[in-house]
């Protein structure tokens, strides 16, 4: 009797939940494109690179009949096919970035197949930034290469999360949401102050990375 109290069905109950999800749409409020529109390449990725997107996968633990704890990694790697091509300039050419987040979400509507979450959260961001700030000329070979300042990023930040699931069945969730992450400390100050007074880019750095999110969940 005290050995069946402690099946895997009591114990778990459909508390837990392990999702993969991707950012295919992501704003840093800055010139970075949202989609690559304009210079598709079938080698670098599916849809010949069209989505500038982040891959994530994520645990969440339910602590109660309306909130909920999660715990993610998130990877986004995308070097803007423009930039070079234009000779764009003073604008983030490369993103390299890992960041890791703790959740805390509550229902605001729920019902037997479909929910609605709101969430606030802890992020640490850990990668890189490269800023082309200038060009060079090479005459006998007739190319610009470009001058590149790279920012080490070890940054916090605070998120906000909102989002709609979809569960038709008891062990899949279908999910969409929205997140936005504002970086209150950003690492490497010297960097952040040759790109500003020497190269001029002012507008530098930029605090704020909103996505638009896709994922499939498998609870148990």
């Amino acid at each position: 009797m005290v050995l069946g109290a402690f099946t895997p069905s009591t114990i778990f109950a459909q508390n837990n939940r392990i999702s993969i999800h991707s950012g295919l749409f992501h704003s840093f409020f800055d010139e970075s494109p949202v989609l690559n529109t304009n210079h598709p390449n079938k080698a670098v990725k599916p849809f010949s690179g069209l989505f500038y997107n982040s891959l994530g996968i994520q645990y969440d633990r339910k602590l109660n009949s309306k909130s909920r704890f999660s715990v993610e990694y998130n990877y986004y790697y995308e070097i803007y096919q423009n930039v070079y091509s234009e000779l764009v300039k003073n604008v983030v050419s490369e993103r390299q970035s890992n960041i890791f987040n703790l959740n805390y979400s509550q229902l605001i509507y729920s019902k037997p197949k479909i929910n609605v979450p709101i969430g606030i959260g802890l992020n640490y961001r850990h990668g890189a930034e490269f800023i082309v700030v200038n060009y060079g000329y090479f005459q006998y070979l007739d190319i610009y290469e470009p001058l590149i300042e790279t920012r080490i990023q070890r940054d916090l930040g605070l998120n906000l999360r909102a989002g709609i699931e979809y569960s038709p069945i008891r062990w899949l969730t279908l999910y969409s949401n929205f997140d936005l992450i504002g970086f209150v400390y950003l690492h490497d100050k010297n960097a952040i102050e040759r790109i500003q007074d020497t190269y001029g880019y002012n507008k530098y750095p930029h605090r704020f990375d909103l996505s638009w999110r896709f994922g499939i969940g498998f609870n148990f």
